[in-house]
């Protein structure tokens, strides 16, 4: 959904993506949908579609960039947008935990809204926090939502980025089958080719990226923070 007074934040998310072949956006679209059955009136495709209720924006709609966990309250909130969503016929709850704001989420916070999806028969799939350095406690802490929420997982594009990591897939597939010998439904693809495609944000460290734009201009202009 796009969520009312966040409008420029999807506009900017998408600079550049009509540059690449076979995904230009139409002209003249407006960013006016704040459902998903408001979303799917406004396709002009095929209409087999499936979606997920977004970590993501869920999490914006209620804290917006910030860098911190949300109250109780706030996450009442969020775990009833995901309800919303679930109702309105989702899959299931994606995150994208390498990216702000969903970075800044501690893993209570995703079991909280996987159990949501859970119980309407949903999947968890996800983008981990780290396939790097910190690939093994990634796979963990999927492996930990999953148990915790009773909830089947998808881990998406499993890779070991890195050349110090190389090897590590030997780990990280143990750790799977492991857990699927235990009894948790966990599932992973794979993209064929040796690459990957992300934005340069995944660069910076996440704190630099919280609130806005100018936020982050005001940091890298300081020199004690841009040293940081």
């Amino acid at each position: 959904p796009v969520h009312p007074g966040q409008e420029d934040f999807l506009i900017e998310l998408m600079e550049g993506v009509e540059d690449i072949p076979g995904t230009a956006l139409a002209e003249g679209i407006e960013w006016k949908w704040e459902s998903f059955p408001e979303y799917l009136d406004a396709l002009e495709v095929a209409p087999n579609i499936g979606f997920f209720a977004g970590h993501t924006w869920t999490r914006r709609r209620v804290l917006g960039n910030e860098n911190r966990a949300p109250t109780e309250a706030e996450l009442d909130q969020m775990k009833a947008l995901v309800e919303q969503t679930m109702q309105e016929g989702a899959l299931g709850l994606s995150t994208g935990l390498l990216y702000v704001p969903a970075n800044y989420a501690e893993t209570e916070e995703v079991i909280a809204l996987a159990e949501v999806a859970a119980r309407y028969g949903g999947i968890y799939v996800t983008h981990m926090r780290d396939e790097s350095t910190g690939l093994l406690d990634s796979v963990e802490e999927s492996l930990r939502i999953g148990r915790e929420a009773d909830i089947p997982v998808q881990i998406q594009h499993h890779k070991a980025v890195g050349e110090t990591q190389w090897g590590w897939s030997e780990l990280s597939l143990e750790m799977i089958d492991s857990a699927r010998n235990e009894g948790l439904d966990v599932t992973l693809d794979q993209y064929p080719y040796t690459a990957s495609s992300t934005s340069s944000a995944v660069l910076l460290p996440q704190w630099a990226l919280a609130g806005s734009r100018d936020d982050f201009a005001a940091r890298i202009a300081d020199p004690e923070q841009r040293a940081r």
